[in-house]
């Protein structure tokens, strides 16, 4: 019985992970079926949350892989609303009241909220709080 849960998470990893790298490789063409006459502001960040959202989901799965328990997935999803509030919200209010070219600071912010940063950083966090005492 043991196998079978062992045998989903690692299954559930390897899809998390293909899709992941499928997402990073077609990101120029992310969302191609969208309404037409949306403006290009509405378009960036319908882009940029179903990015967000997609990536972090998928993550979410890659940890329960990992770990298998509540716990960490619980983490996991408070990481990702402070994430959600604390450095989405403000990426797509800088990028989209300011304009296109922010400069390095928006793209370092980019990094961390449409890449899976933070959680993927949640992976070693998480083993050395559980192994590290």
């Amino acid at each position: 019985m043991n196998q079978h849960p062992k045998l989903l998470r690692a299954i559930t990893g390897v899809v998390c992970a293909i899709i992941l790298a499928g997402a990073y490789l077609l990101q120029n063409n992310f969302m191609p079926f969208y309404p037409d006459g949306l403006s290009p502001q509405l378009k960036f960040g319908l882009i940029k949350t179903a990015r967000f959202l997609m990536n972090d989901l998928l993550m979410i799965g890659i940890i329960w892989s990992v770990y298998g328990d509540r716990e960490s997935i619980r983490a996991s999803i408070v990481v990702q609303l402070i994430g959600t509030f604390f450095l989405f919200v403000p990426y797509l209010i800088l990028k989209l009241v300011f304009g296109f070219g922010n400069g390095p600071l928006i793209s370092f912010l980019h990094r961390i909220t449409v890449n899976p940063t933070l959680l993927l950083l949640l992976i070693p966090a998480i083993w050395i709080q559980r192994n590290v005492k």
